[in-house]
């Protein structure tokens, strides 16, 4: 039995076109400098160096963030990113962003993100879809947010005194400084989130991590993945910049 397996897995291998190019399905929510649908944005620009499309079909699906980690967890796409370090998928060999979490509060708004107590007295808010990856990274579990939709509809709630702080990614709010700093409110670091690109628990996917793994050293060596990381202003891991 185990024979006739591998003979009819041979056989496929064998009549594949030898030009064939391997299927990736990237998952995404779309996320402003990173994702952008017009094919722009600093992961966009990382996947094309990655996966060239001499070798590699890989077909975009932008999705809410909730639904991405459905999918990637049913095997639906084969990879996404970011993710925070977890067991539940094969992740990069390095992190490829080490991103500050900011805390959005008004000025005079007492914060301590150890104290239950006190945010159980403050109403927090989050981007819709990221509790669990980015809230609760920071908040205690016992402490609950309400979602929002975006950034700027955080900044219009803490103006007009609808929620206490909102917790984000500093990229997220990089764009809004302007706007935080004439609304009257201010930017606290709490703190610091590794991502990685995660790759469904498969044979398919174990193999895109090593290409992608191999590829991203590549890049490293060749200096390219600096200059992208500088295109864009971010600061390149530490992990990944000390290899």
């Amino acid at each position: 039995m185990i024979r006739r397996v591998l003979s009819c897995l041979l056989l496929i291998t064998l009549t594949l076109p030898l030009n064939a190019r391997v299927q990736v399905i990237w998952g995404t929510d779309v996320w402003e400098g990173y994702t952008e649908p017009d094919g722009t944005g600093f992961y966009q620009e990382l996947i094309a160096l990655i996966f060239p499309s001499q070798e590699f079909d890989v077909e975009i699906e932008y999705l809410a963030w909730k639904r991405v980690s459905w999918n990637l967890r049913h095997q639906h796409i084969d990879m996404t990113g970011a993710l925070h370090e977890t067991d539940d998928y094969y992740l990069s060999a390095t992190p490829v962003l080490s991103e500050r979490i900011l805390a959005l509060t008004r000025n005079n708004t007492p914060l301590d993100m150890r104290s239950s107590a006190l945010l159980k007295n403050l109403v927090g808010a989050y981007r819709s879809g990221y509790e669990d990856d980015i809230f609760h990274e920071i908040v205690p579990e016992k402490v609950t947010g309400v979602p929002v939709d975006s950034p700027e509809l955080a900044i219009s709630l803490l103006t007009n005194n609808k929620i206490d702080y909102y917790v984000e990614l500093e990229s997220m709010l990089a764009s809004k400084e302007d706007t935080v700093s004439s609304a009257g409110l201010s930017e606290r670091h709490v703190g610091t989130f590794h991502l990685y690109w995660a790759f469904t628990k498969t044979p398919k996917g174990k193999y895109i991590k090593t290409h992608f793994d191999r590829a991203l050293e590549t890049l490293r060596q060749n200096g390219k993945l600096a200059s992208l990381y500088k295109k864009y202003d971010l600061m390149m891991p530490a992990a990944m910049s000390a290899r």
